[in-house]
């Protein structure tokens, strides 16, 4: 401690210890049904050095049940990026997780809510075949994304398109949600075969 000419140094390579936890980026917390979001997975020592030695296996756990998870991977450092790994086809609360296989204590998972897609269809509740003049049917109409989600989401406006020229057809409706009902929206006062369009 008094003479600073006197030492003895040694230069080391020092590597991560055993991988003592997993994570991934963190997720938008809504996501859209039908658009996936990369899952770039880093695990770490208990030191919080990025495991590069770890070759353990993880997978890739979904709970939506309408889709097929990405195949595991097996390390070869201590990073990997699942490609869209975070995908759902089902809308509300879903959650996703990476595990290794092995040791079923290195994981990390997050919970999302997953919205509607785009709308791609429209549909209303089936009409009777046979219809009295003058007696009008509501018309409970939906509209879904591609994946048979009710599209909460949308905002545009239907109208109700009636082929009998004698009646005066409902207002167009702007929608807040996926579905509206037409009180009365299919109401026929000429006979013969009359279709009814949304």
């Amino acid at each position: 401690t008094v003479n600073n000419n006197l030492f003895h140094e040694q230069a080391v390579t020092v590597v991560a210890g055993p991988a003592d936890s997993i994570t991934f980026t963190v997720l938008p917390a809504s996501m859209t049904a039908g658009v996936g979001e990369d899952l770039v997975i880093t695990v770490y020592d208990g030191f919080g050095n990025i495991a590069d030695n770890y070759t353990g296996t993880v997978e890739v756990i979904n709970s939506d049940g309408a889709i097929t998870e990405p195949l595991p991977h097996v390390f070869t450092s201590g990073q990997y990026t699942f490609v869209d790994g975070a995908y759902f086809e089902t809308t509300g609360p879903q959650t996703i997780r990476v595990q290794d296989t092995v040791n079923n204590n290195l994981f990390h998972e997050q919970a999302v809510t997953v919205v509607a897609g785009p709308p791609t269809s429209i549909t209303f509740t089936a009409l009777p075949a046979s219809m009295t003049a003058g007696v009008g049917q509501d018309l409970a109409v939906t509209v879904y994304d591609e994946f048979g989600n009710i599209a909460d989401n949308y905002t545009g406006t239907v109208e109700v398109i009636n082929s009998d020229g004698a009646v005066t057809e409902p207002l167009p409706h702007v929608f807040t949600s996926g579905q509206y009902i037409f009180a009365d929206g299919a109401y026929i006062e000429t006979t013969g075969p009359q279709p009814i369009r949304v």
